[in-house]
């Protein structure tokens, strides 16, 4: 059980001498090695895409939380892409405020 160490204790005071597990790297894991679908939010295939309706806003920009549902969904079957997923939510009423995902709307 990790969840009591504290990162402070373990480095004197200094985060900056924490260092990785070199065995834990070597391994090279990402969400493929496990069998998830992997989406990138800042892919160029959707990266420039607007977020929502927030006119400033890009999936790369502020894009994590709705790129990490299409993975999911993705990967449980659906055909979701970040941006076939953008388009699905804009026209289904699951953004709140422009572009904060309702996370109703995906339930």
């Amino acid at each position: 059980d990790y969840s009591s160490l504290n990162i402070s204790e373990l480095t004197a005071g200094d985060p900056s001498l924490f260092k990785a597990d070199p065995e834990v790297l070597s391994l090279n894991l990402n969400a493929s090695s496990y069998g998830w679908t992997e989406y990138k939010q800042c892919d160029s295939r959707w990266s420039s895409e607007q977020l929502g309706t927030c006119s400033s806003t890009t999936i790369c920009s502020a894009g994590c939380a709705m790129s990490s549902v299409a993975m999911i969904l993705a990967t449980k079957g659906c055909s979701y892409t970040p941006s076939t997923l953008n388009s699905w939510l804009k026209s289904h009423s699951g953004y709140a405020n422009g572009c904060d995902i309702y996370w109703g709307s995906v339930d």
